[in-house]
């Protein structure tokens, strides 16, 4: 697709993929910008909705992930439920490794959020989770979990299974007072 002035904006590749401001995209849709140096031109999706209804959610613009146990297209029957761990959807940042003869640098996983089943959906609900990953030096591209938010509301710092409300696994930092509505050993 072309501008006004024959300029490639948009492309249709034939394996099926399509690159906006990138005429190979790497992946089905791929948003690409060169040399951005201000919000009015970085690579960006948005997703818009104008409605005077302030309430409802119904009136928001939505990222959906749908993921389906089936590999027939917007097909649902025996088995296509979602199943405990089963990632629903993701999203990932990357980045690029500073190697010391620049000759080998490379894209790596910097951090995540992943969405991903709890526990086996059953008639009416599909229980969630989700996780929270970074990279720190040394992790290879393989970030570390940091956080999970379970399907009860339980978070987890440092812990991929909470089970209470708050469960950390290391020292807790607190800069004021912490309050508590009972005493126990």
């Amino acid at each position: 697709i072309q501008q006004y002035d024959g300029t490639e904006v948009a492309r249709f590749t034939d394996d099926s993929k399509v690159g906006i401001g990138n005429t190979a995209p790497g992946e089905l849709l791929e948003v690409t910008s060169l040399a951005s140096a201000s919000a009015s031109d970085r690579p960006c999706i948005e997703i818009s909705s104008f409605s005077d209804a302030n309430v409802l959610f119904t009136s928001a613009g939505v990222l959906k992930f749908h993921k389906s146990h089936n590999d027939n297209l917007n097909t649902y029957g025996a088995d296509s439920h979602t199943a405990a761990g089963e990632v629903i959807g993701r999203i990932e940042a990357w980045g690029v490794t500073d190697a010391d003869d620049d000759s080998s640098d490379a894209p790596v996983l910097s951090s995540y959020i992943e969405f991903s089943g709890d526990a086996v959906a059953d008639e009416t609900d599909a229980p969630g989770k989700i996780t929270f990953g970074t990279a720190d030096a040394g992790d290879n591209g393989a970030p570390t979990l940091r956080m999970t938010l379970d399907d009860n509301g339980n978070l987890g710092i440092g812990v991929a299974d909470p089970d209470e409300a708050l469960e950390v696994d290391g020292d807790i930092h607190v800069h004021n007072v912490v309050y508590f509505d009972t005493e126990t050993a």
